[in-house]
């Protein structure tokens, strides 16, 4: 009797427990999954830094770490030491997921580019976390008449993935559009989860009877500062109680802005077993970075049972996902007015309409993740 071939997978990525970073978080997660399916499971990854996310105890697959070449914050040494750390991933990648299926995820940002350049005998899956090198013009590094810019897209495009893994409706959409081709895929949200272990005591912060407002996470380039600042300077303090956690480069405007609002708790960090305690967490992300990224905190905020307040517009999938759990604050020259609005409208009674409809979201959230599971089980199953 002749012995079944094994599945194998290798999944490509900067960030992997033990280290922090929401997307070794979802990796992981995916790792663990496709294992109990009987997956052999390989993760070449390297041992950057990363400012936030949570530490995971318990990680899967075979791990193949490369030290990072570039942790520091200069931009410029920051985009060549990505060039050459993505070549030496994909480079890896390829020697050791010789069978199966390789996922590239996108960070770092020329990882896409190395595997259409490197893969073109192995058959590979892009999980769209970001995208690059759309997110090159979106926070205008480039324009999209430069010539770096559009060999790059000539690149990728001649060389498609054989799979994609997306967050949303909306991001495969625009991807299948660039690639102009007819690509099967999942679709798999980007932070569906829940505490583990919800914190038993309180916190401190949460003992009033006001309503906590909270923005943890990263405030970088795909995010408004000036909605968050706007927000601070002007809530009402009897009504609200404001948590402040936040890295990353508009962290300091947003710091600035806390000085003399007593409302404003500022924190290092949030444990995620505190979260389901904030009522409405706020959620921003600039119209020209719809689809090319889609921010997870707003995902597991909702999935924890919370409202969110998102400033953007309603192309993208964060806003066709959680909309029935969210106040829209659009992002135009009306800001100002339009955060005044929103902060009227929120009230006891209707963030309590708006936390239910967490609830459910909640549910079709998780559905649709094991959904996606199954749907990458069964194309690697059809690869034999």
């Amino acid at each position: 009797m002749v012995k079944e071939k094994q599945l194998v997978v290798t999944i490509v990525n900067k960030h992997y427990p033990p280290g922090p970073g929401i997307t070794g978080e979802s990796a992981n997660e995916l790792a663990g999954w496709l294992e109990q399916k009987g997956v052999k499971v390989n993760v070449v990854h390297a041992d950057g830094k990363y400012a936030g996310g949570a530490i995971v105890a318990q990680h899967y697959g075979t791990s193949f770490p490369m030290r990072s070449l570039y942790d520091g914050k200069s931009k410029l040494i920051r985009l060549f030491s990505s060039f050459v750390e993505s070549f030496r991933l994909i480079r890896c990648a390829r020697k050791i997921g010789s069978v199966g299926l390789i996922i590239v995820m996108t960070d770092p940002p020329f990882l896409g580019f190395w595997a259409s350049v490197l893969l073109k005998k192995n058959k590979w899956a892009y999980w769209s976390m970001d995208l690059y090198p759309d997110a090159f013009v979106a926070g205008e590094l480039v324009g999209e008449r430069n010539y770096l810019y559009r060999y790059y897209k000539k690149i990728v495009n001649r060389r498609p993935p054989d799979y994609i893994i997306a967050l949303g409706e909306y991001q495969l959409r625009h991807l299948l559009k660039e690639y102009a081709k007819d690509i099967p895929a999942a679709i798999l949200p980007c932070g569906v989860s829940t505490s583990a272990t919800p914190s038993a005591m309180i916190p401190v912060w949460k003992q009033t009877d006001k309503i906590i407002v909270g923005y943890c996470g990263n405030i970088g380039e795909a995010h408004s500062a000036e909605f968050l600042i706007k927000f601070i300077q002007t809530f009402d303090d009897n009504k609200f109680r404001m948590l402040v956690s936040v890295y990353g480069a508009k962290a300091q405007l947003v710091k600035d802005a806390l000085r003399n609002r007593p409302s404003v708790i500022l924190q290092d960090s949030v444990p995620r077993s505190e979260l389901s305690f904030i009522d409405v967490h706020l959620v921003t992300l600039l119209p020209r970075w719809n689809n090319v990224c889609v921010p997870s905190k707003a995902v597991s905020a909702v999935c924890e049972g919370g409202a969110i307040v998102f400033c953007g517009n309603t192309k993208n999938d964060n806003w066709g996902y959680l909309q029935d759990a969210a106040w829209l604050v659009k992002d135009d020259v009306h800001l100002d007015m339009n955060i005044k609005d929103v902060m009227d409208r929120i009230s006891p009674d209707s963030l309590l309409e708006k936390k239910k409809a967490a609830v459910e979201i909640s549910k079709k959230m998780q559905s649709k993740k094991i959904q996606a599971f199954n749907d990458i089980y069964s194309f690697l199953t059809g690869l034999k």
